[in-house]
């Protein structure tokens, strides 16, 4: 019995030597002032009080460290550079020292005027702000991919960016956030590919300089509130289960290529949307461009403001679209099989649609003038039977008549004035895009004389002329504001593209 009791405590020894080696720690406070690392063999690192990292100097932080903060304390970059680039099985993570961590018990990472930072595979938890940004400065840059931003307050804090900085966030999750990302005061282009965010009171957010977030790619979900506020351009991306999903109300948002679905708001003061799905929200979209998109099943409304509404499908809506308040151009649409076609109460110009098989009327018209909505396709043999599914002053004397006379048989939405050419492979760029003045035509080197036509989205016309040269700068600024389409046309071959003039 003296024997085993000898050799537990042996063990227990033994045990307790190797558990204070596994667990060693370095605390770090105070001013680094030349280049540094902290290494894996001294992590995880305890931030007992501030860390400043003064101007010029790089603290590298190596593959599998774990940084951990006292209570409301930060890492500050002072002009100077922080490397903490980590694998995909050897993250870097910055955390709470805390037992029993809450959202915001730390600072954050402030990166103070620096310069070329970088971030791969980390992990941000519990911060006040995952990483704070303030370059004030011009030409600066921030690199952040593959890492994860969980229980912070505000994941991203962009609070001043000096022109031409570049800030690109790449692959990167957002969950569980107060906040996942925000901009403030942003002079230059905030760059969100492939990211993710999901489960956060409100996902992506802008103010101040909203204008310059573009987001490519990426999935905003399951956000309490907002999915997104007020980004530039949002591209190829799917939103979807938020309260709402995109406002734009605060700055300039256009959406290209995006699925929206499952919000209680789809899309609320949008500036365009082009070639995007808004179906199985409450309420789909709310914009000043909408054009050749698939608005479907949105159970109150489709369209719950447009002032223009172009090449859509709008169908199995409550009501297909609701307008009121305004002049609105809706013009080769085909709404069909909703609840109410068009629900009217305002001034329009509604031409070239088809407008069927709406299951209550195709038309509801709730103003006291009467107007005329000559020109679209009912799929109805005669007038008598027109009139039966158009809600007016016939069926209510509060209300004025609609004139739906001459009917278009000649089903004009099926038409555009854009020529149909077979498309060959021409590689060609313009830039900006978005653009507000000028739009710059680049072509191939090996390019023959050039006709450039730009249309609108109706396929009018806007712009022609023939060139030689290799770099064309057109002047787009009597263009209206939305989406066009460049097209270049030699004798052999004919490409287009898209583009938006803000």
């Amino acid at each position: 019995m003296k024997i085993f009791t000898k050799k537990f405590l042996g063990t227990v020894m033994c045990l307790t030597v190797i558990s204070c080696y596994i667990n060693g720690q370095t605390p770090v406070s105070g001013g680094i002032y030349s280049n540094a690392t902290w290494t894996l063999a001294n992590s995880p690192y305890i931030v007992v009080d501030t860390v400043v990292v003064f101007p010029g100097v790089t603290l590298t932080i190596q593959s599998g460290v774990t940084v951990k903060f006292e209570n409301n304390i930060m890492l500050e970059i002072r002009q100077a550079k922080l490397i903490a680039e980590g694998t995909s099985s050897d993250s870097i993570t910055f955390t709470s020292n805390a037992l029993s961590p809450t959202p915001g018990i730390w600072g954050n990472i402030y990166l103070n005027n620096s310069n070329a930072s970088k971030f791969n595979y980390c992990n941000f938890r519990y911060a006040t702000q995952g990483i704070c940004n303030s370059q004030g400065g011009t030409n600066d840059t921030l690199i952040v991919k593959n890492s994860n931003f969980n229980y912070n307050n505000y994941g991203i804090y962009n609070w001043w960016i000096g022109t031409n900085s570049t800030n690109e966030f790449d692959s990167c999750n957002f969950i569980n956030n107060q906040i996942g990302f925000r901009i403030e005061y942003s002079q230059t282009q905030v760059i969100v590919n492939y990211c993710n965010f999901s489960f956060n009171q409100n996902g992506y957010t802008s103010a101040g300089y909203p204008n310059n977030g573009y987001l490519n790619n990426c999935v905003i979900s399951y956000n309490q509130n907002l999915g997104i506020q007020s980004a530039h351009l949002i591209s190829n991306s799917t939103i979807s289960h938020n309260q709402t999903g995109i406002s734009g109300i605060y700055g300039i948002t256009n959406l290209i290529n995006c699925i929206v679905s499952y919000n209680t708001y789809g899309i609320e003061y949008a500036d365009s949307v082009d070639s995007c799905t808004i179906n199985n929200n409450q309420y789909g979209v709310y914009a000043t461009y909408i054009m050749n998109s698939t608005v479907d099943s949105n159970s109150v409304r489709g369209v719950f403001y447009g002032d223009n509404v172009t090449n859509c499908q709008i169908k199995y809506n409550g009501v297909g679209i609701y307008l009121e308040d305004s002049v609105f151009n809706i013009t080769k649409n085909i709404i069909e099989n909703n609840t109410i076609g068009i629900e009217l109460g305002a001034s329009n110009n509604i031409y070239c649609n088809k407008i069927c098989n709406n299951t209550s009327y195709d038309l509801i018209y709730t103003m006291i003038n009467n107007i005329s909505v000559a020109n679209n396709y009912w799929c109805t043999p005669d007038s008598a039977s027109t009139t039966a599914v158009i809600y007016d002053g016939y069926d209510n004397i509060n209300y004025g008549l609609v004139n739906f006379m001459p009917i278009d048989t000649l089903q004009c939405y099926l038409q555009t004035d854009i020529p149909i050419n077979e498309f060959q492979n021409i590689s060609f760029n313009i830039f900006p895009n978005p653009a507000s003045d000028y739009l710059t035509v680049a072509l191939p080197t090996n390019f023959s004389k050039t006709e450039i036509k730009i249309f609108n989205m109706l396929g009018e016309l806007e712009y022609s002329s023939t060139t030689t040269r290799q770099n064309t700068h057109i002047d787009i600024s009597n263009l209206t504001s939305g989406v066009h389409i460049i097209q270049i046309e030699t004798i052999d071959n004919t490409s287009r593209l898209k583009f938006i003039k803000q």
